[in-house]
């Protein structure tokens, strides 16, 4: 915690091996709590990474994403452009045809 603090360890990542049940969520969780509520932890399950339905690729670009914060709804198409015109067309149904 002092190195990272002292900044002789940033953009660097720590991996924790180990059978299940020797503490390394725990650990890291406390590192991540002491450095403050700026650091993330993000827990990654194995299984999620060599999952045979998605790509690893793409688990660490979620899980990367998660870290910092950033959520991707959906994706959107956007058109720029200049509105020079607006016509009016007018309906028989006052709704255009929306709703009842």
């Amino acid at each position: 915690v002092d190195l990272i603090r002292a900044k002789k360890m940033a953009g660097r990542a720590v991996l924790f091996a180990g059978p299940p049940g020797t503490g390394k969520t725990a650990l890291a969780m406390a590192i991540s709590a002491d450095l403050g509520p700026k650091v993330p932890f993000c827990p990654m399950v194995g299984s999620e990474v060599y999952s045979s339905e998605v790509k690893p690729t793409a688990v660490l670009m979620e899980n990367f994403r998660r870290s910092i914060g950033l959520r991707i709804k959906e994706v959107k198409e956007v058109y720029e452009g200049e509105v020079t015109e607006l016509t009016p067309a007018e309906t028989e149904d006052a709704l255009g045809g929306y709703g009842k």
